[in-house]
């Protein structure tokens, strides 16, 4: 089996403050420890490239695109919101991080990997059609799967999306999309308290108690029956409880979810871990797996 691992070295380039958890060590702790554990040296590793206009167009609305470019400053940052703030090469950053998704996608469909770990930032899944928030700029999943649809043909896709926050911006974009299933599980009354009410049969929203390992009953009918399915892509920005005490996730959710969209063994996933005197980091990454159904 071959799995690419894909990142860019200038998404250190994107930096929101020396406080802000969404810091450019991030990936450095995830490449460390995968290089320790090993299993970086087993993979296929290269550098995303930049998405291009079109694919982001793909999925956000032409304005919000236009306004963000014109919020970019030239020094400093420019706050979006609360927790979102834009440097100097935070664009920059954000069509890398998209970019290597598609790539993602390519390689796969173009049967030069098996599956893809895409260690990038800024993350994407808060990121909706019209708006920046949550840390996320661009829809990094959502872009890799219409780009999917577009380019490769794949008329059917799961999301999977794996977080102590829902993926509001990925529901946004595909909550109307028959031919998109999203699988979202969160921790209950938290972060970002969107798209908790409606009644969408491809959205299977998944609100979990702090700590529960109950997400395989959840989501086990809708993303099991692989035939439904052309492709699925996993999507999650993680906060370990150093960061965030008041979330709280079960990795064995992390563990199930890998192995069943990318059919591999449990002895197969790649899961981040905190290494000692960093835990306070936050991870975040976009992971795309499609898998072309017998």
């Amino acid at each position: 089996m071959i799995t690419s691992y894909l990142t860019h070295p200038d998404f250190a380039r994107h930096d929101m403050g020396g406080s802000h958890p969404e810091a450019p060590v991030r990936l450095e702790v995830i490449r460390k420890r995968l290089m320790l554990s090993g299993l970086l040296q087993q993979t296929m590793q290269s550098e995303a490239p930049p998405a291009k206009p079109l694919a982001l167009a793909r999925v956000h609305a032409p304005d919000y695109l236009e306004t963000l470019a014109c919020q970019r400053p030239q020094n400093g940052l420019q706050t979006l919101d609360n927790d979102t703030r834009m440097g100097p090469w935070t664009l920059e950053a954000a069509a890398l991080a998209a970019g290597a998704a598609i790539k993602g996608v390519d390689l796969v469909c173009g049967n030069r990997a098996d599956n893809v770990f895409c260690a990038v930032r800024p993350p994407g899944h808060h990121a909706e059609r019209a708006m920046a928030m949550g840390f996320c700029f661009y829809n990094n999943v959502a872009v890799a799967a219409a780009h999917a649809r577009a380019m490769h043909g794949l008329e059917r896709i799961a999301i999977l999306d794996f977080d102590v926050h829902q993926g509001n911006g990925t529901l946004d974009i595909f909550h109307d999309d028959p031919n998109v299933l999203i699988c979202s599980s969160y921790q209950e009354a938290f972060y970002p308290w969107r798209y908790l009410e409606g009644d969408w049969p491809n959205v299977v929203n998944t609100a979990l108690p702090a700590g529960t390992a109950a997400v395989t009953s959840a989501w086990q009918s809708s993303v099991t029956g692989c035939r439904r399915w052309s492709a699925i892509a996993r999507s999650w920005c993680c906060s370990p409880a150093a960061s965030m005490p008041t979330a709280k996730i079960h990795w064995e959710n992390w563990r199930w979810s890998t192995a069943i969209s990318t059919g591999s063994p449990t002895w197969r996933w790649i899961s981040p871990v905190a290494m000692p005197g960093a835990s306070w980091c936050r991870y975040s990454r976009a992971a795309i797996t499609p898998r072309r159904c017998r």
